[in-house]
């Protein structure tokens, strides 16, 4: 393997984890191979020709780093976070900051998911914008209220994780 093959793959294993294509520990995601398929029609960078490969790094180059892949991820956690804490006795007051903050976060969500084509995230979360809406309140008791807070402080970290756009590779 001569040196500008080891360059071209540090430098794509460098733009694929700021685009978030590497899992947690380093590894090609699906997403990542196939971008491979369909840039180069191989199934992995070690049999590319140098112009494959050049035109794989260009893909690559093109692609949103992570962070704008989730624009949801900190708001998500927070609203999930805030969600556990209502399981305390709090005042009355955090309650009702509460159904402001997830109704519009989980509206927002959903709302990610309509644009991202990921259907199972608009099912799951305009239900959560109606119970949590801050309009036309829907009172329950405590009892009932913790488990709903703790799914849907489950739901919100697992919006967080696993919803991102879809990528688009520019020609």
């Amino acid at each position: 393997m001569n040196k500008g093959t080891v360059d071209k793959r540090a430098q794509a294993t460098k733009l694929a984890k700021a685009a978030g294509l590497l899992d947690f520990w380093g590894k090609p995601t699906d997403e990542y191979k196939s971008l491979i398929m369909k840039v180069t029609g191989k199934d992995r960078m070690s049999i590319m020709t140098p112009a494959e490969a050049d035109r794989f790094l260009e893909a690559l180059e093109s692609l949103p780093k992570a962070p704008q892949r989730r624009p949801h991820l900190a708001s998500a956690l927070v609203v999930a976070f805030l969600l556990l804490i209502a399981t305390l006795d709090l005042p009355y007051g955090y309650y009702t900051f509460l159904r402001w903050v997830t109704c519009g976060m989980a509206a927002f969500t959903a709302f990610m998911g309509y644009q991202w084509e990921a259907k199972w995230v608009v099912w799951l979360f305009i239900p959560v914008a109606i119970l949590f809406n801050p309009f036309v309140p829907i009172y329950l008791t405590k009892e009932i209220w913790q488990p709903i807070d703790l799914v849907c402080a489950i739901l919100f970290g697992i919006s967080a994780l696993m919803l991102k756009s879809p990528l688009v590779v520019k020609p």
